[in-house]
């Protein structure tokens, strides 16, 4: 669980977590998480949620960046090695990718 919210929001989160498998089942895959993150940011503020995913096929990203898209208008996921993909969200209007 993700504790009280802090005095000075956060600019940047980063969450090193489990492998995405059971991602319905796990808390740092949910609605109420991802909610009570975006409450730990600044309104600029940007997470980053890194996870393996190896042989488990599409569904466990796809409802990753579902859920994430509950609190989060803007998501994207980057494959950063073989396997390893970073879920990236944020609140800000023009998005992540600027021009």
């Amino acid at each position: 669980m993700i504790g009280a919210a802090p005095q000075t929001p956060f600019d940047v989160v980063i969450i090193s977590g489990e492998s995405p498998a059971a991602a319905g089942e796990r808390w740092e895959y949910t609605e109420d998480y991802y909610h009570q993150l975006r409450g730990q940011l600044t309104d600029e503020g940007v997470f980053c949620q890194r996870f393996r995913q190896t042989g488990l096929g599409a569904w466990p990203l796809q409802h990753a960046m579902a859920t994430a898209m509950t609190a989060f208008p803007h998501v994207i996921a980057i494959q950063a090695a073989p396997g390893e993909i970073l879920l990236i969200g944020s609140m800000k209007e023009q998005g992540l990718i600027g021009e």
